[in-house]
């Protein structure tokens, strides 16, 4: 079976990079997911992996992933004082920004754990 899943991941890597992206040769790649979250959930390493590879072997200069974890969120949710929610980092849209002015492609793979929330006040 895991060669089998191993496979299917191979084959959606080169989807994405290939015909999703159409990644050329010096390009570089960042990988996110949902911001709200922090970036790609850690559940995606195996499919993130599988694209980072097959972008490369495309001919990818770098290939980053900004990692998030949704228990993290949980937490703040939680913890942090409500008056903190309407506040996010000040650094990403600029790197953002900045990674497709320069013509490098983005990729987002959202996993998220649609009960996160789930018996949370709101």
């Amino acid at each position: 079976m895991p060669d089998k899943l191993d496979h299917m991941l191979s084959v959606y890597g080169e989807l994405a990079v290939r015909v999703a992206l159409n990644l050329q040769p010096g390009q570089r790649l960042m990988i996110i997911g949902p911001l709200a979250n922090g970036g790609t959930s850690l559940e995606a390493a195996p499919l993130v992996r599988a694209v980072t590879e097959s972008a490369y072997r495309a001919g990818a200069e770098l290939v980053e992933t900004l990692w998030g974890d949704e228990a993290l969120q949980l937490a703040r949710f939680r913890n942090a004082p409500r008056e903190s929610f309407g506040q996010f980092s000040s650094w990403f849209p600029d790197a953002l920004t900045q990674h497709v002015h320069a013509g490098h492609a983005v990729l987002s793979i959202y996993a998220n754990d649609p009960d996160l929330l789930k018996g949370q006040p709101p």
